[in-house]
């Protein structure tokens, strides 16, 4: 089985398989996959209507559950079961049903709720509107009252001064827990090649300092991902009030929004359920019982 790594070359393909077959989670999507392949080791395999990627961060044939075509994707099912330890991730409820209908018994399934993705819905957060989303609009109103905001859209001219945001979130984090990961080198990935992978953006100035960042991209001709939040330091209010106008400078088309996992860290699950999601992606895993 050929594997490659994961190129710009790969995405139209990679994008038309996807749309083709509606597979609209922020786990597959090219960009991610592309600006995540070195921290997880990934390695693409592709066919004209169908692709898989190997991620050896959860163990050396593992697998993103395919995409694609039925039939093709039964196939590389069906060969790659009989290897050892063959393991399925980032398997949506519909994955879970193709295995359970096509290979019954066959693999043993968990829930992997760090890897379930939250699911927004767009006209909620535009408005904020009701009991549910006071804390977000207090947090607002006291970054907004405290201190003298700015907001512009993300383009080249600002990419040093985002490069500097990442690069400081990130050294406080390390401070913070000493060796622990981080997205550092996806964030800058995303920066460098942002309009191949068409990402937008805005940055936020706070009483006249470049301060924080919220980016993301396309999923689907409806939904958007948030996948890139980034501030110098913890101020009050702030994360909010970024992903906020984010949202905000969204085309209307986009009418849900995708914050992706959180990766089982408490501090991510607690930001991601405080701006009220409207649904979840739930997310299995599946290891071939031979």
């Amino acid at each position: 089985m050929e594997l490659t790594p994961i190129g710009l070359c790969h995405k139209e393909q990679i994008n038309r398989i996807r749309e083709k077959y509606q597979h609209a989670t922020a786990s597959h999507a090219f960009a991610s996959l592309f600006i995540w392949q070195r921290e997880m080791k990934l390695s693409l395999y592709l066919e004209a209507d169908m692709f898989a990627v190997r991620c050896e961060t959860r163990g050396e044939n593992t697998w993103f559950f395919p995409c694609g075509n039925g039939d093709r994707v039964y196939d590389f099912i069906e060969k790659m079961k009989k290897t050892k330890a063959f393991t399925l991730c980032y398997m949506r409820k519909e994955d879970r049903a193709f295995l359970e209908s096509y290979f019954p018994g066959e693999f043993i399934i968990r829930e992997r709720p760090e890897d379930s993705e939250y699911i927004y819905d767009r006209s909620e957060q535009n408005s904020l509107t009701g009991r549910r989303f006071n804390q977000l609009r207090n947090h607002i109103n006291r970054v907004k009252k405290d201190h003298e905001l700015s907001v512009v859209a993300f383009d080249k001219s600002y990419r040093e001064e985002a490069a500097k945001i990442i690069r400081t979130w990130e050294q406080i984090k390390e401070d913070e827990a000493p060796g622990e990961a981080t997205d550092a080198d996806s964030s800058m990935l995303l920066l460098k090649y942002a309009d191949e992978l068409d990402v937008t953006g805005v940055m936020i100035s706070v009483d006249g300092e470049p301060y924080a960042m919220v980016a993301g991209f396309a999923l689907s001709p409806d939904c958007y991902d948030i996948c890139l939040a980034k501030q110098k330091d913890y101020l009050s209010g702030l994360s909010v009030y970024a992903k906020h106008e984010f949202i905000l400078s969204l085309p209307a088309c986009y009418t849900s929004l995708n914050a992706e996992e959180d990766l089982g860290i408490e501090g991510l699950r607690m930001m991601k359920r405080q701006m009220k999601p409207s649904g979840m992606i739930e997310m299995f895993e599946g290891q071939s019982a031979k």
